[in-house]
């Protein structure tokens, strides 16, 4: 391996697997300052900087490197998860507004990707755009029909937009998967403007088993 930049890589990959990952943090930076193009190296300092809590410094290591390589598995990987993690901590920190473009550009890069779609609602529903929100909920309900948060989120959406129905039938089906819920169903359709109360929690269950019937 004759590359100082090879030789910086695997120097810098030696020290990380060996649990030193703040050294080969700092080699990885001394060699990108002398090669900052280099793939392997841009990929490793986007990993290091990841696995240290720093999401948005990992977003901005592996730009270069999707730039280059739009369809490198290994790239996408890692910024699809620094960009959900960023956007969690802007979204928790009440700044979901700044977290919205983020993850719109996830969901239009990487269509596919259920958690990148129940982000998104979840920033949405934060900024109270609700039928933004619920479609997004219905992108991640299409990729992986058992998501069952995704139910419960959308079956409380549907009741703040008056449709009781509807959010009966989100209940029901996050019920089916997990059955545990149903006192969890219950506090939410007496908690809201558009509801029902249910007194007898057997009745209730019996709706929504006649509901999910169908599915």
């Amino acid at each position: 391996m004759s590359d100082p930049a090879d030789r910086a890589l695997a120097e810098a990959v030696a020290l990380f697997n060996a649990g030193r990952a703040v050294e080969a943090l700092r080699r990885c930076r001394q060699a990108l300052a002398t090669a900052p193009q280099h793939a392997g190296l841009q990929q490793l300092h986007a990993t290091l900087r990841l696995q240290q809590g720093d999401a948005a410094g990992a977003l901005a290591a592996i730009a270069p490197v999707l730039a280059l390589h739009p369809g490198h598995a290994p790239a996408l990987r890692l910024a699809a998860e620094a960009t959900l993690r960023h956007a969690a901590h802007l979204t928790d920190a009440g700044r979901a507004a700044e977290a919205l473009p983020l993850l719109s550009a996830l969901t239009r890069q990487q269509p596919a990707l259920a958690p990148a779609w129940f982000a998104l609602a979840l920033a949405h529903e934060d900024l109270h755009a609700p039928d933004a929100a619920a479609a997004a909920l219905r992108q991640v309900l299409a990729l992986q029909p058992g998501h069952v948060e995704a139910w419960v989120n959308l079956g409380l959406i549907e009741q703040r937009l008056g449709h009781l129905d509807a959010a009966l039938d989100c209940h029901a089906r996050a019920w089916v998967l997990r059955p545990a819920l149903l006192g969890r169903i219950a506090m939410a359709l007496c908690s809201q403007r558009s509801g029902a109360v249910w007194l007898d929690a057997g009745a209730l269950e019996a709706e929504l088993r006649r509901r999910a019937a169908p599915a």
